[in-house]
């Protein structure tokens, strides 16, 4: 979320008018946020202050308008449709600059070459990246934690009004009617801030060591073994056609048919599959993801061919998979 100046806006960070409004606003393409919309403004879509471009909706919350704070929905990480008119819906005419646009589909980065899948896919890799969980803690101090409040919270541009922090007025203990119903409007339409869960800064979260490394088998030494496993619940150990060693994690299995060395990465949380490559000691590259069937993969094994592969989940069921290499690698 873009964070503002101290004491520079009414807004708040959380609130279940606000973030259902801010819903209505990125899912306006898709049911039943259409109908919701159109029964919040009397039937009519607003095509002047529809969400139409990425970049300008970017640019209103970090440069444009202090007022406008918004944080991304659950949908752009997983959901291209909602980016997508899938419905043809037709939401008018908007003239804002004396040129009549018909907003349609929403206006994506260059780099998702006009793709709505592609900048699902590459927005939902930024999230997952190294990079973005290097910098988690610091979230959660914003929101959650030691810079919520006071002077750090000044310090870190994240103060709101007064009234939407947790704790900073009793409802019940308003007697009179007028005083009692501007609190609750201000609530109602501004939000509130989340309770303070952490008032000393969050560690920095400590990822395990890769889920697969290769090792050089000249050089490697049985203490580099050890040390693999107290960080990580080692899986298996296999050779290469370079015959070096790829040394595997748990829910990981080694592909040995690919152009590249490659494996599979099985039983995320968010029910993926990953064919991962393997560059360099310890760079690793998503090759193809997909989501899986499965309840939960809990359990994965390569054909002999090499270009197959067994899943099996908490749902019971067992699904094979192929290998396609080409320009891009797919699993199907």
């Amino acid at each position: 979320m873009i964070r503002r100046p101290p004491r520079s806006t009414l807004s708040s960070s959380s609130a279940a008018s606000d973030v259902y409004k801010r819903q209505l606003f990125y899912l306006i393409r898709i049911e039943p946020f259409t109908s919701d919309f159109l029964s919040f403004q009397g039937g009519q879509f607003d095509p002047r202050r529809m969400f139409t471009s990425l970049r300008d909706t970017f640019t209103s919350c970090a440069q444009g308008n202090m007022s406008d704070v918004k944080e991304l929905v659950p949908e752009f990480f997983y959901l291209p449709e909602a980016l997508m008119n899938v419905n043809n819906e037709d939401f008018g005419i908007d003239d804002t600059d004396g040129v009549d646009r018909r907003p349609d589909s929403v206006e994506l980065p260059p780099w998702a070459r006009g793709s709505a899948h592609v900048f699902v896919e590459l927005h939902r890799e930024a999230l997952e990246s190294e990079l973005a969980s290097k910098q988690l803690h610091e979230w959660i101090d914003l929101v959650f934690g030691s810079k919520q409040r006071g002077e750090a919270a000044e310090q870190a541009a994240n103060v709101f009004h007064y009234l939407s922090y947790d704790g900073a007025i009793d409802i019940d203990s308003i007697t009179d009617a007028v005083a009692r119903q501007a609190a609750v409007a201000q609530l109602m339409n501004f939000g509130q801030t989340p309770a303070q869960l952490f008032s000393k800064p969050h560690p920095p979260q400590v990822k395990p060591y890769a889920d697969a490394v290769m090792l050089d088998p000249v050089v490697v030494e049985p203490q580099h073994l050890a040390n693999l496993g107290h960080n990580v619940a080692m899986g298996d150990i296999v050779e290469t056609k370079t015959h070096s060693i790829m040394a595997l994690g748990r829910c990981c299995v080694a592909l040995p048919s690919g152009p590249v060395l490659a494996y599979i990465d099985y039983g995320q949380l968010d029910r993926s599959l990953r064919i991962m490559s393997l560059s360099s000691s310890i760079n690793r590259t998503i090759l193809a993801w997909q989501v899986s069937p499965h309840e939960r993969i809990t359990c994965c094994a390569v054909a002999a061919d090499g270009r197959s592969f067994v899943t099996a989940g908490r749902d019971e069921a067992i699904w094979m998979w192929k290998v396609r290499w080409g320009r891009q690698a797919r699993c199907e």
